[in-house]
């Protein structure tokens, strides 16, 4: 162990070989039950990370080592503080241990207005260094398919040394900017009192699957987190269910959200206050592909996994706290767009589409609404760039799929893919709600569960504040009901207010809910015969059969 700890501690030692260290270190100490040493361990090695993982390599290169160094480290460490009892820090690794890729790319974002009142040249120079290495934050397009291995093209090796002279440029500012008085915490990970921030609006629950323990920990805003054992929960069986849960198999669905009920959030539901409105789930591995907002439903009986609490979804703290940050531009009236694509060429056709883009166009109309339609042969991938840096609010009706690689995930325009890497690489201002009706569109990478590499994360962090998107593979058809009864909600008041987003998908769960359940009852009631004349058979089973499920809510 001792040798394990002098390789992480050596100053000027490779970088990959003191993460290392500092990783065997922590877990050597760790299953020793030497927790003050492995949290010592584990703080060390998830500083290292994202500085082995440093934005000047490729992105596969950066997902190998966050892949294999190993996923679990965050979780890991954070069970360790809970172990400690030490609640906070626990949080606090999690926030710098998890979404790495996204955290590299936000710092490139980061806002100098303030250090240029100071130091105008060193804001100057931060500002032109980000410009320089946004370019390859989202793909591999300097490098080959290896992971480290460049291309024998001598332009393409130019441009990559020009870009580890950037990233070594950018740290070298950075540690600048934190040498100036009152700047020493300059893009350092946050503390937990200003990550409690986030639950200021309802808690935030982290659920914690590590190989150690699982646990939950309940942030509130306005009091201390607390901390609930998850006993019944088991790594490997939360895994394993992630892996071969079938979304499709009414038996395979049903099981697994009668596991997660019993094993993960029946005890959380006991710590909540009666008066609770909302919740914000922070699932980390293996629960990161699981249904937690709908577990505890059952054959035919949609309900929340927290009775009339509405449920969202945040890949991490600062996600939320950022936000709900106000605005500097909001414009008057709010645009709508509609994307929607029933034929994308070598794909199977979505007749529902053309049926969606109606409900839609009806529901903006009669509030006065103003809205922009790009559908089928107009909704290419230039167009819907083109237009959505004007339009607060998007809605996609189209295919999707979630890649086999990072930031591959991507919506099937008319013409071409729309990437995840094309939509993070957008800086939209003025974004503020998107529907993003499409298959697999809150999906990650499985190899990589802390990364949230996913559509719903990309639009959010293009700057979309509030975000419906979907775990799995949807019914074509379920699009529009979904879409009729949401926008109807969404848009009673005839202001387009994002914030009530996730109340407008909840309610539009209850309403095929109850219809579902005069559906199954014996005699059946006014709502099945509502349902009979609203859809065919196969689709009354649909519903009956959990096709909402998939549905979620990232945001504020």
């Amino acid at each position: 162990m001792e040798q394990f700890q002098a390789c992480s501690k050596l100053r000027y030692g490779p970088l990959m070989a003191r993460l290392r260290g500092a990783i065997r270190w922590a877990q050597l100490a760790h299953r020793a039950g030497e927790l003050n040493t492995a949290l010592t361990a584990y703080k060390d090695a998830i500083r290292l990370l994202p500085q082995a993982a440093w934005i000047g390599q490729s992105v596969s290169s950066r997902s190998h080592i966050l892949a294999t160094h190993p996923a679990t480290l965050a979780t890991d460490a954070a069970a360790c503080a809970i172990q400690k009892k030490a609640f906070p820090r626990a949080v606090e690794l999690l926030e710098a241990g998890r979404t790495i890729f996204w955290m590299q790319a936000l710092r490139l974002h980061t806002d100098v207005t303030d250090l240029g009142k100071i130091d105008p040249g060193l804001a100057h120079d931060l500002e032109i260094t980000a410009m320089e290495l946004e370019p390859g934050t989202f793909e591999d397009s300097l490098h080959n398919q290896g992971h480290a291995r460049l291309t024998n093209d001598p332009e393409q090796r130019a441009q990559h040394h020009r870009r580890l002279a950037a990233s070594e440029r950018w740290e070298e500012l950075v540690g600048k900017v934190q040498q100036l008085p009152g700047w020493e915490d300059f893009l350092k990970p946050q503390k937990f009192p200003d990550l409690q921030k986030a639950a200021l609006c309802g808690p935030v629950i982290i659920a914690n699957a590590s190989s150690h323990r699982c646990d939950a920990l309940i942030v509130f805003g306005d009091r201390p987190l607390v901390h609930v054992p998850l006993p019944n929960a088991s790594f490997d069986e939360l895994a394993n269910l992630a892996r071969h849960m079938e979304p499709n198999s009414i038996d395979s669905l049903d099981a697994a959200l009668r596991t997660l009920w019993k094993s993960v959030i029946s005890p959380i539901s006991q710590q909540l206050c009666p008066e609770t409105q909302r919740v914000w789930w922070c699932p980390t591995g293996p629960l990161t592909f699981l249904p937690l907002h709908m577990a505890g439903s059952s054959r035919g009986a949609l309900k929340s996994s927290t009775a009339n609490i509405i449920p969202s979804y945040t890949i991490n703290l600062g996600t939320l706290i950022r936000a709900r940050q106000p605005r500097s531009v909001i414009p008057t009236p709010r645009k709508l767009l509609v994307v929607g694509v029933a034929g994308a060429p070598g794909l199977p056709t979505l007749p529902g589409v053309n049926k969606e883009i109606q409900v839609i166009i009806e529901n903006a109309a009669q509030r006065g609404i103003d809205a922009t339609i790009l559908s089928n042969e107009h909704a290419t991938t230039t167009q819907v760039c083109d237009n959505l840096p004007i339009a607060g609010w998007v809605h996609f009706a189209c295919h999707g799929s979630s890649g086999s690689k990072p930031f591959n995930s991507s919506l099937h325009l008319f013409d071409h893919r729309l990437l995840l890497a094309d939509i993070a690489r957008i800086r939209l201002p003025i974004a503020d709600f998107t529907f993003l009706s499409a298959c697999q569109t809150a999906s990650g990478l499985m190899d990589l569960p802390e990364e949230s590499l996913h559509l719903a994360a990309g639009f959010q962090f293009a700057g979309f504040r509030s975000i419906i998107a979907t775990m799995w593979s949807i019914y074509d058809h379920m699009g529009a009901h979904v879409a009729n009864v949401l926008y109807k909600r969404l848009l009673e008041g005839k202001i387009l207010d994002s914030s009530k987003a996730a109340e407008a998908l909840d309610f539009t769960v209850r309403h095929f809910a109850a219809i579902s359940e005069d559906r199954l009852s014996e005699s059946g009631g006014p709502r099945a015969a509502e349902l009979f004349d609203f859809l065919s058979r196969k689709e009354e089973d649909a519903i009956v059969d959990g096709r909402l499920i998939p549905f979620v809510h990232f945001g504020i």
